[in-house]
């Protein structure tokens, strides 16, 4: 469940979770999963159009894909990772339904609050479980292990278990196998290397911007990485976009303005609390912008558009102005975007 960082600091955990449902503008829906899918014959297929997949979904946060046309949904909401099909048949893939710590089988695991989730080419799918403040593992098997972290909150790099995260949210893989965690409540870009060691490589509390003598990050909730190694990062907080170069280096793409909405040039252009990120093979990005009801595109060199909402709410298939409630997850899959909608229970397609 998103929420903002003021918020995390001030407000006991239970008391945030029900702000940040009260915040929709759109009740979530509380099904259970099952046959969910929603076709849509009346409107053709073209760029920037919509189409919705799933809904009555409840809390569909992070994304992920296998690449056989099934994807994979973070409900923070009902502490489960879901399943849906190529026909939009949603079924659980892992955890029970009750909130809590617990390693084995999918069906018996238990997560509390998981957010990010990316998939490996072994097909091992990992999840940024926020509220455990641990990275799980779901094996191809079926079984749910702790691969980094776990329950301790705090700040120390380390093997495995050894580290700490304060509230992991996004959560990439770059194709040698290395994990990057947007580590949200301690304002942090950590890397786990495939033996399982924890590094930072970019914030933490306390660490601030040389030139502007700022915090460097302040809610960092999206991640992803391009094909060269480089990072891309979302903050809530800041309503920027980042990147993180090869060598460490971290330069403003976007925003860093103050909050608000308008398309426009690098720091011209505002956000309002961006969460999901992707970026394509051409290095575009798209941002999930989720108070501004939008979803954003930046270019390499930082000029944003909007492309689907940022006006009146709602969810007709059809041209896509008005069409986005709470974007969240978002990953770019063949020729369309896929996003999740945290209020309106959603997974829609976009055309690109």
């Amino acid at each position: 469940m998103k929420i903002n960082f003021t918020a995390r600091l001030l407000l006991g955990t239970s008391l945030v979770s029900l702000l940040a449902i009260s915040a929709c503008r759109k009740d979530q829906s509380s099904a259970l999963p099952g046959d969910h899918s929603q076709t849509s014959g009346t409107v053709a297929w073209s760029p920037y159009m919509i189409k919705t997949i799933v809904k009555d979904l409840s809390g569909p946060q992070g994304l992920a894909s296998d690449g056989m046309g099934n994807y994979y949904v973070a409900s923070a909401s009902l502490n489960q990772i879901l399943r849906v099909s190529g026909t939009g048949a949603v079924s659980v893939f892992a955890g029970s339904g009750t909130g809590g710590y617990q390693d084995g089988p999918a069906v018996a695991a238990r997560f509390n609050d998981p957010e990010g989730i990316a998939m490996d080419s072994q097909g091992n799918l990992f999840v940024a479980d926020a509220g455990n403040s641990a990275i799980r593992r779901i094996s191809p098997g079926g079984m749910v292990t702790t691969w980094a972290g776990g329950q301790n909150i705090g700040w120390q790099d380390g093997q495995g278990g050894s580290a700490k995260f304060n509230e992991p949210f996004g959560i990439a893989m770059d194709g040698l196998g290395n994990l990057f965690i947007a580590d949200a409540g301690n304002m942090a870009i950590r890397r786990i290397s495939p033996s399982g060691t924890v590094s930072t490589i970019a914030g933490g509390p306390g660490f601030t911007n040389q030139k502007s003598g700022n915090t460097l990050f302040t809610d960092p909730e999206g991640i992803a990485v391009d094909r060269d190694g480089n990072l891309y990062v979302t903050d809530a907080g800041n309503a920027s976009v980042v990147k993180i170069g090869g060598t460490g280096q971290v330069t403003l793409l976007a925003g860093g303005n103050g909050a608000g909405f308008s398309d426009g040039l690098g720091p011209a252009a505002r956000f309002y609390k961006p969460f999901g990120i992707t970026v394509d093979s051409q290095g575009t990005l798209y941002i999930a912008d989720a108070g501004n009801s939008a979803i954003r595109k930046v270019t390499p060199f930082g000029q944003v558009t909007t492309i689907a909402g940022g006006t009146e709410l709602g969810n007709p298939d059809g041209p896509s102005t008005n069409l986005v409630n709470s974007p969240e997850g978002i990953l770019i899959d063949g020729h369309s975007l896929v996003v999740s909608d945290g209020c309106l229970g959603t997974i829609s397609q976009i055309g690109l």
